[in-house]
């Protein structure tokens, strides 16, 4: 391992950039690079060995703004934020009763909230212009118009999976794969043998890509079971037969990339039946797991091409739909929506029909599953332990787990709370409960 104690060494003198060997003597800056990017994760993971505009400012600006901008619907259900602290907001394709509407939307805004443009020209083209008139005018016709919508969202599938297989995309995951590799190992500068994967990202007509996709759908299940869906994973691995380096990479778990990194002189490896993974959630936080399989040579078989991405399209769909229609119940990715619910509450609450309508009725899916949930915590109020983290209160009022999935049956089952008269007190009650627990949890842990 004579490699890595030389890269050790090499850290201790003047910081040069892993891309191009360069330091400050070059009139250069070094700084910080988001190994992934910031806008892709609440986390931040960073390796402070790259140049500051020929390279970071430039990924940034090329394929990395590319992927990031694709993914604004899953950076929206994900809470993640941008760098100026916002989370994105994204435009959905809207069918409402059988008529198409484009809508630049957000989980923070009801179905119906700004401007919409009709797709297709009809007789209900200025459907949208005359619903906001009628909220405005709080017409009791509208009220009844709106529950007899038939409103659905297109997930746009095709668009992120023609995503995850394009240059731009391999590009951004062997920079990944390569500056956590380096990070790992505390590289300092251009050492030998990374060529190939150096050429990969920084130019983006290189033909020979390092980047493969892995087949084996049961390993990312396993993954995702261990890490919670929707998380970033990285692994490195070093194989047995072929003396390459890998850094494994999991894309909010609905792919599993390798990266090759380097080749080395000899074999270093023996065969192994297990793979350490970290995980980087949506939330910010950082976890681990370790995977087990017999012989991870014979389990870490990739595609023969990118083009082969196709025999993956049913297993990334259902993935994808999963990740779309799950909420993780944290007090990280909740705080901002029980901020959101607690000013409705404040604008609405003498005004039943429009409390309902913000909280249920016109609500995106997410705020109504955060307000069924909080409104379970206060209804439960005399089973929580606040001797206890917030997270095992979850386990235990939900059964163990701390996800719950998004289906318009909570929609029903709140509209009958709601009518029964105890609805905003223990909504309230939970609002309470939850303040309480975040500011025990987090706030104390920040301060």
């Amino acid at each position: 391992m004579g490699f890595i104690q030389n890269s050790i060494k090499e850290s201790k003198k003047m910081k040069r950039c892993i891309y191009c060997n360069k330091s400050v003597e070059d009139g250069i800056i070094i700084n910080e690079s988001h190994i992934i990017p910031d806008a892709l994760t609440n986390g931040k993971i960073t390796y402070a060995n790259v140049c500051s505009v020929e390279h970071n400012q430039v990924f940034g600006d090329t394929f990395e703004f590319d992927i990031i901008e694709k993914c604004r619907r899953i950076r929206n259900f994900l809470n993640i934020k941008s760098k100026k602290g916002k989370i994105p907001s994204y435009y959905a394709n809207l069918d409402i009763d059988g008529y198409k509407f484009d809508k630049l939307t957000s989980r923070f805004n009801n179905i119906l909230d700004g401007s919409s443009y009709p797709v297709i020209k009809n007789e209900k083209k200025y459907l949208f212009k005359m619903i906001n008139k009628s909220i405005d005018n709080e017409s009791k016709h509208f009220y009844e118009l709106i529950h007899n919508l038939q409103i659905t969202e297109d997930l746009e599938f095709e668009e992120l999976f023609k995503m995850l297989g394009s240059q731009n995309m391999l590009r951004l995951v062997a920079k990944i794969g390569y500056e956590w590799f380096c990070k790992e190992y505390k590289i300092n500068g251009v050492l030998p043998d990374y060529t190939d994967i150096i050429n990969s990202i920084v130019n983006e007509n290189s033909n020979k890509s390092v980047v493969s996709i892995i087949n084996n759908e049961k390993l990312l299940n396993d993954l995702n079971n261990e890490l919670e869906l929707g998380t970033h994973a990285l692994a490195i691995y070093n194989t047995s037969n072929d003396r390459n380096a890998y850094v494994l990479f999991s894309f909010f778990g609905l792919i599993l990339y390798k990266i090759r990194i380097r080749q080395y002189p000899f074999y270093i490896a023996k065969p192994t039946n297990s793979i350490d993974f970290y995980g980087f959630r949506s939330d910010g936080c950082i976890g681990s797991c370790k995977i087990y399989a017999n012989n991870f040579d014979q389990h870490l078989v990739s595609l023969t091409s990118i083009d082969e991405i196709n025999i993956l399209k049913p297993s990334i769909a259902k993935i994808y739909a999963n990740l779309l229609s799950i909420q993780i119940i944290t007090l990280r990715s909740f705080k901002p929506f029980v901020k959101e619910i607690t000013n409705i509450i404040k604008k609405n609450q003498f005004q039943s029909e429009r409390l309902y309508d913000e909280l249920i009725g016109l609500a995106h899916s997410t705020v109504i599953t955060v307000t069924y949930v909080i409104y379970l915590i206060g209804k439960y109020e005399d089973q929580y332990n606040y001797d206890d983290t917030f997270q095992n209160n979850i386990k235990h009022l939900f059964n163990n787990t701390d996800k719950v999935i998004i289906h318009k049956n909570i929609k029903e089952e709140l509209l009958l709370l709601f009518n029964s008269g105890e609805f905003l007190n223990y909504l309230l009650t939970g609002l309470s409960i939850f303040e309480k627990s975040y500011n025990k949890e987090i706030r104390k842990k920040n301060d």
